[in-house]
């Protein structure tokens, strides 16, 4: 992590979006809260949330707020406040293949309300412990 990212009160905002059930809360509360007890389903939440946690990084305490886009109509996220954002979480679900042509929609929207152009992103495909019913090949996700 370049040392420019670090704001002087030691703030690191990521944000967390893709399509309703990809599996975006439970990748956040499987990190932030180091939980393994979500449920199998959840029901779709609308909004969203910010978590935060601190930790040390560079030997400096810093505070890592996570916001939880909760599957929004990607429309909606001039509503929230994505300046300043230090990285971008795109969630697939690879057992459903519409999520992956869906964070197209995402991506365009966000470029739209960040205010930096080289934000960070990352491409995160989940639920692979659900092999079997795969519909997104590991290389279709590496060409995005």
């Amino acid at each position: 992590m370049a040392e420019g990212l670090f704001n002087e009160k030691n703030i690191l905002k990521f944000v967390v979006v893709g399509e309703p059930s990809v599996g975006k809360s439970s990748i956040i509360n499987r990190y932030i809260y180091e939980s393994e007890n979500f449920p199998v389903t959840s029901p779709g939440k609308i909004g969203m949330e910010v978590h935060f946690k601190r930790v040390i990084l560079r030997g400096r305490e810093t505070e890592l707020q996570i916001w939880d886009m909760h599957g929004a109509d990607p429309c909606l996220m001039g509503n929230f406040s994505l300046t300043r954002m230090n990285g971008i979480l795109l969630v697939y679900d690879v057992t459903a293949s519409e999520s992956l042509g869906k964070l197209e929609s995402w991506l365009k929207e966000i470029e739209n309300y960040t205010t930096l152009a080289s934000t960070p992103r990352v491409l995160v495909g989940n639920k692979i412990d659900l092999e079997s019913e795969r519909s997104v090949e590991r290389r279709q996700g590496l060409k995005c």
